[in-house]
């Protein structure tokens, strides 16, 4: 798959917001030991974010991979399900690429948050 970056605009955050994913195969939720898995969220945009996590995704490449993540950029809880477009090992840990298909309503709640989160950033300078 060919993935270019179409957006926008994308947001680094200064320190990574802590979040947590579940894993989808074939549209079904995988039984975990642990069905909340830690992540960090480097980046972020509308329609995607790269993130963090010391857990190992590669293993489920032999179906449709989907993860469900849950995120508070400032207030509000959002979740969104999104592909694996790419990841990297690190060697301590593994960052990956996920895109937002077809989710305006997740869309436009990014946007409002990461609003919020400006002004009230601006405010406290």
């Amino acid at each position: 798959m060919i993935f270019k970056r179409n957006e926008g605009f994308r947001l680094v955050f200064n320190e990574p917001i802590q979040s947590y994913f579940s894993v989808l195969v074939d549209g079904k939720a995988v039984e975990l030991e642990n069905n909340r898995i830690a992540c960090e969220i480097i980046d972020i945009s509308p329609h995607g974010i790269k993130m963090g996590s010391d857990f190992d995704l590669t293993v489920y490449r032999t179906g449709n991979l989907h993860i469900e993540v849950f995120f508070v950029i400032d207030e509000q809880e959002l979740k969104g399900i999104g592909e694996i477009v790419w990841s990297k090992n690190l060697g301590n840990g593994y960052q990956y690429g996920v895109i937002f298909n077809d989710q305006p309503a997740l869309e436009k709640a990014i946007v409002d948050q990461l609003k919020i989160r400006r002004r009230k950033e601006t405010r406290r300078k």
